[in-house]
């Protein structure tokens, strides 16, 4: 999970230079930088990837263009890795 974290935030700083660049995303990558460090724990806490994964699906899906994109569907599915992996301890984030 970690390799694909580092290719999104990647595929995300490329995608911030374009013109006309989604706005959200320095915080999309600030998210993803978040998850990374945390992964790379001895012990990742579960219950804060699983909120910076919550705030990376909202900051995707602010906009439907943007959530519909290719770049947009794999941050999402990211989130949902992050979610499906983590959310069977915390029952209220299933």
């Amino acid at each position: 999970m970690k390799g694909e974290i580092q290719g999104l935030i990647a595929k995300c700083k490329v995608a911030a230079k374009q013109p006309a660049a989604y706005g959200f995303l320095p915080d999309i990558i600030g998210e993803l930088e978040d998850i990374k460090s945390e992964l790379e724990k001895d012990q990742p806490n579960p219950e804060r990837l699983l909120l910076w994964a919550r705030g990376l699906g909202r900051l995707v899906t602010d906009s439907y263009a943007f959530s519909e994109s290719p770049l947009g569907t794999e941050l999402l599915e990211l989130a949902d890795d992050v979610v499906r992996k983590y959310a069977w301890r915390f029952p209220r984030f299933r």
